[in-house]
């Protein structure tokens, strides 16, 4: 196989975000024109890719791998409270205010990310003012997948958080999410732990269950969703 140029790289990636997650609600020539400006960076596992509450250099989108947000407890623990898979958008929040939230993005897997600089969204925004219509859509999406977050840990049946962790992450937690659901999600049975607040030795007790319900198939760091209905009505028990 001949491999693919830096430009063709480029338009793959750009055609992927235009179908996936918050560019494909958006109109088709906003999403253009954000993607004209955007391009392609690269992140190896462990790399930051900017910190939370800082003014970042811009807005990124994931395109393959993931990213996750840790909040800072200390130089080197690394507890993600989210995780971000291809199609996902950050650094939003960063580009309308700073804060002081400690904590930051990095990639818990070899990544590529499209990233459109703040000095790009900014003049976009003066020149097409409805831009921030967009960004304050992306935002609201983080604020309402972070409600759901906290409504989903709130739950006292581990089963429940364990299964309402992996529907969100792949992003089928509702019927009706994406346009194109994951239906695999790239995350440890660590990560997993962390993010449902659940013991590690719960986690494997329950993914062994939910596999030989047929609900789930494990691979390495990989969660495949097989039925992801079944695995809604687990989520929905308190």
């Amino acid at each position: 196989m001949v491999p693919r140029t830096e430009a063709e790289q480029l338009d793959l990636a750009r055609a992927f975000a235009r179908r996936q997650g918050w560019l494909a609600e958006t109109p088709s020539h906003f999403a253009d024109l954000w993607l004209s400006k955007s391009g392609l960076v690269r992140f190896d596992s462990g790399d930051e890719v900017c910190r939370l509450g800082e003014a970042t250099d811009g807005i990124y989108g994931v395109v393959s791998g993931s990213v996750a947000l840790a909040l800072t407890q200390g130089a080197t623990v690394r507890n993600p409270v989210t995780v971000h898979l291809p199609g996902s958008w950050f650094g939003e929040t960063e580009l309308l205010e700073t804060s002081s939230a400690r904590g930051f993005f990095f990639a818990n897997r070899q990544c590529e990310l499209l990233a459109v600089p703040r000095a790009e969204v900014l003049r976009m925004a003066e020149e097409r003012p409805e831009c921030w219509r967009w960004l304050g859509l992306l935002s609201v999406r983080q604020i309402r997948t972070g409600l759901e977050t906290l409504e989903d840990i709130r739950r006292r049946n581990a089963a429940a958080r364990i299964a309402a962790t992996i529907l969100s992450i792949g992003r089928v937690r509702w019927r009706g999410n994406m346009p194109e659901p994951s239906n695999e999600i790239v995350i440890t049975q660590g990560e997993l732990a962390a993010l449902s607040v659940v013991s590690r030795a719960s986690v494997v007790q329950l993914l062994n269950e939910f596999e030989n319900a047929g609900l789930i198939k494990r691979l390495y760091g990989r969660i495949r969703l097989t039925d992801a209905t079944n695995l809604r009505k687990i989520a929905a028990q308190r």
